[in-house]
């Protein structure tokens, strides 16, 4: 199973996140973020499950989209970065 890690900017920008969507409501701000981390959990099983993002055109470099955010993430050696 490959490890996941979350940069310091990913996890200040799911903060953001939480924050943004919790002046409107608390629910789905906290439903909002568990279900950005539970697709990011399948990344341990499924590294390739993203699409490469257009602007690095790297095949290390991925992204994953839920509504309107955009996950991007790093595959390395068996590690998983999310970067955004």
């Amino acid at each position: 199973m490959v490890k996941l890690i979350w940069s310091e900017k990913a996890i200040i920008s799911l903060e953001l996140i939480a924050e943004y969507i919790s002046k409107d409501s608390l629910f789905y701000a906290k439903e909002t973020i568990r279900k950005i981390r539970s697709l990011t959990r399948k990344l341990k099983d499924f590294p390739y499950l993203g699409s490469i993002v257009p602007e690095y055109d790297r095949p290390d470099i991925k992204q994953l989209i839920y509504k309107s955010y955009r996950i991007i993430y790093k595959i390395d050696d068996g590690v998983i970065t999310i970067l955004t």
